[in-house]
C-alpha cells in the first residue's frame, strides 16, 4: 500500500522481509504436504494389512462353524430349552455388536485419512492446549504465529496416531434360516408398494403450524458453526435431497439460524438447525396438552394401528406461509452462495502467494459467488473483476444474505462512489427495487425511480442495505395518508383501504383494491406493509365503529353483525358469511375488524357448509346450504363430525367446507323468531307465525332451540337454520325507523295514508310502548306501538353525504323530489340538511334552487369525509347571511385551494382570479364526483342569459370538449368551428356527454393548446377536422381526413367532439374565414346553405343544393352548421337525394331535381308532398329525401330561370334566359308566381326550374 500524499509505502513489512516469510512458508508447505503424503501412504499400508487379516480370520471361522455344524446333527440335543436360548441371545447380541465395533473402527480410520486435525485435538489433554495457545499467543508476528500453530497440530496428530491399537474378535454365532413370508402378506406389501418410497412434498392438512413473534423483539442471528469438510459434504448431500422433496427452499429471510451436525448411534450425522433464539422470542403455547386417557378413548375400538406416518415426522405439519421466513437457517459456503473476505484472509502468505496479494486486495469488501467447494476445505470463488476463480480457506469467507427479486434496497451511505458507476438522478436517499441478478458477475439489477420512468442499473450488492422488508405478491398493502392527500388517481381509496399486490412489474407494484375495477400501478414509496396479514379464513368480523357506512351496502347489516370470512379474493375482497342471511356478503376489508381470530374447529363449536361449495367431500345428504349445526367431534385426520337437530347420526364435513361461527349464534335467553324466507317450519307452526318472538331456554346438543312463548305453555322447539335473532329495539328522538313487515300486513288503512314498506321516517318522541314519528310524505307524525317499528342502524343518512335516486320503478312516488333526468354523475349531489320528517335536502350543483327528496328514494353514492386540496366546493344555498356570500352567486363553483387550521380553506373562484377566499368549511359543500373533467363536452345552460365571459359568437346549442381547468375552476372549452379557446364560467356550463375514450368513427382535432403534434403536424393543422379510423392497442389513434388517411395521434393531443360535429340534415354553410374552400366553390356562393345529405368516413360532407343536380363535397374544417337536423314539418321544402337509388316508395312523375312542399307528415317516418307538375299528393320515405331550411325561395326574392334548363316545365312565354323577376306568391303546391318588368301579368314557374339571384333589382312599379 501506498500513501497518497506522500507517496511513501504504508506496508508493515519491507520486500525483503515479506521475501523472507514467503520462503519460509513455501518451504513448510513442501515439509507438511511430504510428511502428510508419508502419514497417508503409511495409514494405507494398515489398512490393507488389517483387511487381509480379517479376510484370513473370516475364513477360519468358517471353518469352524461348518465343523460345528456336521457335529450337532449327529449328536442328540440334551441341553435344557431354557440354555439354548440364552445362549442364541447371546451369540446374536455379540454379532450385533462387532458389526457396530467393525463400522466405528473403520469410519474412525476413514476420518485420520482425510486428516480431520479437529478430531484428533479431542484426544490432546487439556493442560497440553493450554500450554500450547499460550505458546502462540506469546508470538506478535502473525505469519511465525500461524506456522507454529499448524506445527503443534500436526505433532498432536502423529503423537496419537503411535498409539493407536486396533482389535478385532468375532464370536461365532449360529446360522439362522430366513422364514418364508406369509402369501397375503406378501401380496399386501405388493399392492401397498408406494408405502416403501420415500415421502415428498408436505401434506395439505386443516391445522397449520403458526410462530408468533412477541412485540418489538429483535430478530435473531446466530453465528455459523464451524464444520470439517466431511461436514460440509454431509451438508450439501442433505440439503440437494430437502430441496428435491420440496421441505425446504432458497431465502433470503432476516431470521438465520445456524446448523450443526449430531452423530447418531450408527455413526451418521444427524442436520439439525440451533433454533433456540427463535424460541426464545416466540409465544408460547398455552394450550394444555392432551390427556393420556383421553388419547386412548379416542382410539377404542380400533383393530390396526400403523406406524407408517411417523417417519420424517417433523415434515408432516406444514408452517404456515406468513410464519415460513420465520424459520430460515444459515450455512456455510456451498456452491452458488454469496460471501465475501474477512479481514485475515488479506495477510499476504495466508492462502495466497506475495504475487497475489494485489488481487486478493482488490476483491477485498466485495461479494462473489461460490463455484466449488473442494474436498480439501478450499473454496473456488469467482468475482466479477477476475477472470479466473480464487481459492480461499472455508474460514476465511463470510456469509452474505443473498437478495432476491423484489428486494428494496439502497446505496450505503459509507460508499462514496459505487464500483459499477452511479445511475441517473440516483442518490443514498434513492430507494430501488431489485429486478435481477447476474450471478456471473456477482451483481444485481437495480431499478431505480426518476421522475416520469424508472431508471435501471448495475450494482455490487456489497454496496447495497436492505430496506425493511421487501413487498412480495399477495402482500397486503395501504397507501400513505400523505400520498393520500394529493387529487389525482386516489379518488376511490380511502385512509382505511386495503389492498394486494398482484405482481411486481419494471419497480412499480401492481395493487389490486376491491373498491376499484383496475389495480393501480404504483411506487412502492407510496405504500406501507401491513404484517402480518390483517386477515384469514375463519376470522369473524365485522364493521368498524367509526365506519358509517361500508364501501359495500350494508344489506340489512348492522355494526352488531359478527361472521366469519369464508374466502379471501385476489384484490382483497372479504366474502363473508353470516347464519341468518343464505347469500354471501361482499365487505371492504377497510371498513372490517376482526372480532375474533380463526382457530381450530372444537367439539361444540357452530357450523354451517361455506356458501360457495357446490358439492361438498362427503356429500350433501339431508343436509341443506342454509343447515346450521354444532361439532360433536373432531377426527384425527381432521374430519368434523356434526350435529344437526333432525339427523340422528353425525353428519362428515371436511373442515375447509366448513364456517365457524364464533360467537356462537344463539345463546339462551335470546329473543328469537321466525325468518320471513321460511314457510313452514321443520317442527311446524303449532300456532306461532313469523311476527312471534319467543326467548331461547335451553339449546340441544345437535343445536336443537327450545324456545318458550309468552302465549304458550308448552316449549315450542325450532331448527337453527330457520331463527333468527331479534335484537332489542333502541328508541329515542331522532332515531330512524321503518315500519315492521308484520305491523305494515295488519296496519288500519286510513291511519298509515302516505307511509309504505320502504318509509322512512324520523321517530319525534317517545311514550312507553308509543312512539311518535313523523314521514316526509305525511303531514301529521304517525302514532304507533314499538313493536310495529323496526330501527334502521346506523343512520342511512347524514349531512354531507353525497345521495343520489335510487333505480326504482316507472311510477315513483316522486311528490318530493325533482330530480332531473341528467347524465348519471350529475343526479348526485350533497346533504345539506336533514328536516324533522326526515326529507332531505340535496343541493344538484347544476341547478340554483334545493332540492327536497324523499328518504326512501335516496341512496348514499359517498359517504361524508374532510375537504382536500383539488375538491370542487361551493355555497351552501340554505345560508341566510347575506356577508358570507360576498362576491359569489348562488350557483358559483370553486376548487379548493388548501385545507387550514380551525375549520377555515381556502378557495379559487373564477369570479376572483387575483386570489382566493377564505371560508368556513361548514358553510361549503362538497362536489363528488367532479362536476367537470377533461374531455366532458359541455354547453351553456339554458337558464343562463348571458355567460359571464360574454357569448364569443356562440349560442345555447354550441357543444364543445373541456381541454383545461384552470387553477380557479375556469372552463377552456374548444368548440369545432372555432379556431380559438371559448372561456366559460362553470357555474354557467351543464354536462352534455361525460368523458370517454375514444372509438373508431369519433370525430376529433388537434387541440388549440398544443403547438406542435407529439408525432408532427404532418399534412394536419390545428383546423383539421378528422374522424378516428382505428385505436391501436397502445392507445394511438389513426384519424382520416378528407385530404389525409390514417394521420398517427397521440389521444392526449387530441380532442373528441360529442355529440359529432355534422350530422345528416344538418344545414351547413361555408365558415366566412375560408377564403376558398379545400374542395373549390363549384359556383356556390358564400352565403347559400345546403344541406348535409350524407358523411364519409374520412369525414367528407356530401352537400346537396336545391338548384344543383350534382353533390357538392366539402371539407368539414371550412364548415359551419347553420340550421341543425330536425324532422320534417308541415310546409317545408324538401327535394330528393340525389345519391338516392330505388325509392321506398315508386317515383311517380317526379324526377331527381324536382323540389315539393310537405303536406303532411305521417306515421312510420312517411310524408306526403306536393310537386307543381303533379296534380296529387307523393307518398315517400323521409330518409330518401332531404330538408331545404331555410326554404330556397321566399316572397320577394329575385330569380331567373337555371343556365342549364332549356325549356322550363310551364314554358316561355315571352321571358327569356336572362329575364330576371320578383317572387310575388308561393302557392301550396311550390308553383312560384313571377313578376318580370316586361310583362304585366305574373309567370308561374316550376321552383326546380330557378335559381334566387341576389344582385341589386330595381323596385317594380
Amino acid at each position: 500500500m501506498v500513501e497518497t500524499r506522500t507517496g511513501k509505502s504504508t506496508a508493515p513489512y519491507t520486500a525483503e522481509e515479506e521475501a523472507k516469510a514467503a520462503a519460509i512458508l513455501k518451504e513448510r508447505r513442501e515439509k507438511k504436504a511430504a510428511k502428510k503424503k508419508a502419514l497417508m501412504e503409511e495409514q494405507a499400508a494398515k489398512m490393507k494389512k488389517i483387511e487381509e487379516e480379517m479376510a484370513r480370520e473370516k475364513e477360519r471361522l468358517k471353518k469352524e462353524e461348518e465343523k460345528l455344524q456336521a457335529v450337532e446333527e449327529e449328536e442328540e440335543i440334551e441341553e435344557e430349552p431354557l440354555e439354548r436360548r440364552r445362549r442364541e441371545q447371546r451369540g446374536e447380541s455379540s454379532g450385533t455388536r462387532d458389526d457396530q465395533l467393525e463400522k466405528k473402527i473403520t469410519e474412525w480410520v476413514a476420518n485420520l485419512s482425510l486428516g480431520e486435525e479437529e478430531e484428533a485435538l479431542m484426544y490432546v489433554p487439556r493442560e497440553e492446549q493450554e500450554a500450547a495457545v499460550k505458546e502462540w499467543e506469546a508470538e506478535e508476528d502473525p505469519l511465525k504465529r500461524q506456522a507454529l500453530e499448524d506445527e503443534t497440530r500436526m505433532e498432536c496428530k502423529e503423537k496419537l496416531e503411535e498409539q493407536l491399537f486396533i482389535v478385532y474378535v468375532r464370536p461365532v454365532t449360529e446360522s439362522k434360516e430366513e422364514k418364508p413370508i406369509d402369501p397375503a402378506i406378501a401380496k399386501l406389501l405388493e399392492e401397498f408398494k408406494d408405502l416403501d418410497e420415500s415421502p415428498t412434498g408436505v401434506v395439505l392438512r386443516p391445522i397449520q403450524h403458526r410462530i408468533e413473534i412477541e412485540p418489538s423483539s429483535r430478530t435473531p442471528k446466530g453465528a455459523v458453526y464451524r464444520m470439517s469438510p466431511r461436514k460440509l459434504e454431509e451438508l450439501r448431500k442433505q440439503l440437494e435431497e430437502l430441496l428435491e422433496k420440496g421441505w425446504i427452499r432458497p431465502s433470503s429471510s432476516p431470521f438465520g439460524a445456524p446448523v450443526l451436525f449430531v452423530p447418531k448411534k450408527e455413526g451418521e450425522l444427524r442436520m439439525c438447525i440451533d433454533y433456540r433464539g427463535l424460541n426464545a422470542i416466540t409465544v408460547k403455547n398455552a394450550e394444555p396438552l392432551p390427556r393420556i386417557d383421553d388419547l386412548l378413548d379416542r382410539v377404542q375400538g380400533c383393530k390396526y394401528f400403523s406406524k407408517i406416518d411417523l417417519k420424517s415426522g417433523y415434515h408432516q405439519i406444514g408452517v404456515h406461509p406468513d410464519d415460513r421466513y420465520k424459520t430460515a437457517f444459515r450455512t456455510r459456503c456451498l456452491p452458488g452462495s454469496w460471501v465475501k473476505l474477512k479481514a485475515s484472509g488479506r495477510s499476504p502468505g495466508r492462502e495466497q502467494l506475495q504475487e497475489e496479494a494485489s488481487v486478493i486486495n482488490a476483491v477485498y469488501g466485495m461479494v462473489g459467488v461460490v463455484r466449488q467447494v473442494q474436498s480439501n476445505g478450499r473454496v473456488a470463488v469467482v468475482y466479477s473483476v477476475v477472470d479466473a476463480p480464487l481459492t480461499f480457506m472455508a474460514d476465511d469467507l463470510e456469509v452474505v444474505p443473498s437478495l432476491r427479486v423484489g428486494d428494496s434496497v439502497r446505496v450505503k451511505d459509507s460508499v462514496v462512489t459505487p464500483r459499477l458507476g452511479w445511475g441517473d438522478a440516483v442518490t443514498h436517499q434513492t430507494i430501488g427495487m431489485v429486478t435481477g441478478i447476474d450471478d456471473d458477475v456477482s451483481a444485481v439489477t437495480v431499478v431505480f425511480p426518476g421522475g416520469q420512468t424508472c431508471v435501471g442499473c448495475k450494482v455490487d450488492p456489497s454496496e447495497l442495505d436492505l430496506v425493511a422488508r421487501p413487498f412480495r405478491k399477495k402482500d397486503w398493502v395501504r397507501v400513505k395518508a400523505t400520498v393520500l392527500s394529493a387529487p389525482g388517481e386516489w379518488r376511490d381509496i380511502k385512509e382505511t383501504s386495503i389492498g394486494v399486490v398482484q405482481s411486481i412489474k419494471d419497480g412499480k407494484l401492481v395493487v389490486a383494491f376491491c373498491s376499484r375495477s383496475q389495480p393501480l400501478i404504483v411506487d412502492p414509496l407510496m405504500l406501507e406493509a401491513i404484517f402480518p396479514p390483517p386477515f384469514q379464513v375463519n376470522d369473524c368480523v365485522r364493521v368498524k365503529a367509526s365506519i358509517s357506512r361500508p364501501t359495500f351496502d350494508w344489506g340489512r347489516e348492522s355494526h352488531r353483525s359478527v361472521g366469519p370470512i369464508i374466502r379471501v379474493r385476489e384484490n382483497g375482497l372479504l366474502e363473508v358469511q353470516f347464519h341468518h342471511r343464505p347469500d354471501i356478503w361482499m365487505a371492504d376489508p377497510g371498513d372490517m375488524e376482526i372480532v375474533f381470530p380463526a382457530r381450530p374447529f372444537q367439539t361444540g363449536d357452530w357450523t354451517a357448509v361455506r356458501r360457495y361449495v357446490d358439492e361438498p367431500k362427503f356429500r350433501w345428504g339431508d343436509v341443506s346450504r342454509n343447515s346450521t349445526g354444532i361439532v360433536s367431534g373432531v377426527r384425527h385426520d381432521g374430519t368434523l363430525e356434526v350435529g344437526f337437530c333432525y339427523l340422528a347420526k353425525p353428519w362428515l364435513g371436511d373442515p375447509s367446507e366448513m364456517a365457524l361461527y364464533q360467537p356462537p349464534p344463539f345463546q339462551v335467553s335470546d329473543r328469537v323468531k321466525v325468518k320471513m324466507s321460511v314457510k313452514e317450519p321443520r317442527f311446524k307452526w303449532a300456532g306461532q307465525s313469523h311476527t312471534s318472538i319467543g326467548t331461547v331456554a335451553k339449546i340441544g346438543d345437535r343445536g336443537l332451540l327450545e324456545v318458550k312463548f309468552p302465549n304458550r305453555k308448552e316449549s315450542w322447539y325450532a331448527d337453527p337454520a330457520e331463527m333468527i335473532v331479534v335484537p332489542p329495539p333502541v328508541f329515542q328522538k331522532g332515531s330512524w325507523v321503518r315500519p315492521n313487515a308484520a305491523a305494515f300486513s295488519r296496519r288500519h288503512l286510513p291511519s298509515w295514508d302516505g307511509v309504505s314498506m320502504s318509509s322512512l321516517g324520523l321517530v319525534q318522541s317517545v311514550d312507553g310502548e308509543i312512539l311518535s314519528v313523523a314521514f316526509c310524505t305525511r303531514s301529521t307524525p304517525l302514532v304507533v306501538k314499538r313493536e310495529d317499528m323496526e330501527a334502521v342502524e346506523p343512520p342511512p343518512f347524514k349531512v354531507s353525504d353525497i345521495v343520489v335516486r335510487r333505480e326504482m320503478q316507472k311510477e315513483q312516488n316522486n311528490r318530493l323530489c325533482g330530480m332531473p333526468e341528467t347524465p348519471a354523475a350529475d343526479k348526485s349531489g350533497p346533504v345539506i340538511n336533514i328536516r324533522e320528517n326526515g326529507a332531505l335536502e340535496v343541493q344538484v350543483w347544476h341547478r340554483s334552487d334545493i332540492l327536497v327528496a324523499d328518504p326512501a328514494e335516496m341512496k348514499v353514492l359517498h359517504p361524508a369525509r374532510p375537504f382536500r386540496k383539488g375538491d370542487w366546493t361551493g355555497m351552501k344555498r340554505n345560508i341566510q347571511e347575506r356577508q358570507k356570500w360576498g362576491p359569489l352567486k348562488r350557483s358559483s363553483v370553486g376548487i379548493v385551494k388548501s385545507v387550514l387550521e380551525g375549520g377555515m380553506m381556502e378557495v379559487n373562484f373564477c369570479c376572483d382570479e387575483t386570489q382566493p377566499l377564505c371560508l368556513e368549511a361548514a358553510d361549503m359543500v362538497l362536489y363528488y364526483p367532479p362536476p367537470f373533467q377533461l374531455g366532458d363536452c359541455v354547453k351553456v345552460r339554458r337558464s343562463v342569459i348571458q355567460p359571464t365571459f360574454k357569448w364569443g359568437g356562440e349560442t345555447h346549442r354550441s357543444v364543445g370538449p373541456v381541454i383545461k381547468i384552470r387553477r380557479n375552476g375556469i372552463l377552456e372549452v374548444q368548440f369545432a368551428d372555432r379556431s380559438d379557446i371559448w372561456i366559460g364560467d362553470p357555474a354557467d356550463m351543464e354536462v352534455v356527454h361525460r368523458a370517454r375514450p375514444f372509438q373508431p368513427g369519433d370525430w376529433t382535432s388537434v387541440k388549440r393548446t398544443v403547438k406542435t403534434p407529439k408525432y408532427k403536424w404532418g399534412l394536419a393543422d390545428a383546423a383539421s377536422l378528422g374522424r378516428v379510423s382505428e385505436v391501436l392497442p397502445d392507445g394511438g389513434l389513426l384519424v382520416d381526413f378528407c385530404f389525409c388517411k390514417r394521420w398517427f395521434a397521440d389521444p392526449t393531443d387530441m380532442v373528441l367532439y360529442m355529440p359529432p360535429p355534422f350530422q345528416v340534415g344538418d344545414g351547413v354553410k361555408v365558415k366566412r374565414c375560408v377564403e376558398t374552400p379545400r374542395c373549390g366553390w363549384g359556383g356556390e356562393p358564400r352565403w347559400r346553405t345546403g344541406s348535409v345529405v350524407k358523411i364519409r368516413d374520412d369525414g367528407t360532407l356530401e352537400v346537396q343544393f336545391s338548384h344543383r343536380s350534382d353533390i357538392w363535397l366539402a371539407d368539414p374544417a371550412d364548415m359551419f352548421v347553420y340550421r341543425p337536423a330536425r324532422p320534417f314539418r308541415k310546409g317545408d321544402w324538401m327535394g330528393i337525394k340525389r345519391g338516392a337509388g330505388e325509392l321506398l316508395f315508386p317515383w311517380g312523375e317526379e324526377e331527381k331535381a324536382s323540389i315539393g312542399i310537405v303536406s303532411s307528415v305521417l306515421d312510420g317516418g312517411a310524408v306526403e308532398v306536393v310537386f307543381c307538375c303533379s296534380n296529387r299528393k307523393w307518398i315517400a320515405d323521409a330518409n330518401d329525401l332531404v330538408l331545404y331550411d331555410p326554404p330556397p325561395f321566399n316572397v320577394n326574392d329575385s330569380v331567373k330561370v337555371k343556365a342549364s334548363v332549356k325549356t322550363p316545365r310551364l314554358g316561355w312565354e315571352d321571358i327569356t334566359p336572362q329575364s330576371i323577376g320578383i317572387v310575388t306568391l308561393i302557392r301550396e303546391n311550390g308553383i312560384l308566381e313571377v313578376q318580370f318588368p316586361s310583362r304585366p301579368t305574373v309567370w308561374i314557374a316550376d321552383p326546380s326550374d330557378m335559381i334566387v339571384r341576389r344582385e341589386p333589382h330595381s323596385v317594380l312599379k
